[in-house]
């Protein structure tokens, strides 16, 4: 879905709307999860906020440091999509 900040939400029109607090707050819990021995994460999002996107990427960064992170994109990923994916 599209991406902002904020919490995820559901938007009649649009769909599913991806909320930076909502996914930096379950990265941060798989972060230290010890059950968990890696994180995947599968874009598929015409884009969204430039800001909420940062926010994600940034804590995408810090759990890489910790656990193995593999990004996989879909056939949608314009803009802030594929910026969560860069490297």
């Amino acid at each position: 879905g599209t991406i902002a900040s904020g919490e995820s939400s559901l938007d009649s029109p649009t769909g599913l709307v991806l909320g930076s607090q909502t996914f930096v707050e379950w990265v941060r819990k798989v972060r230290v999860d010890p059950s968990i021995n890696a994180v995947v994460v599968r874009i598929d999002s015409p884009g969204g906020s430039a800001i909420a996107s940062e926010v994600i990427w940034r804590e995408l960064m810090l759990t890489r440091d910790v656990k193995p992170l593999v990004v996989s994109l879909g056939d949608v990923a314009a803009s802030g999509g594929y910026y969560i994916a860069a490297p």
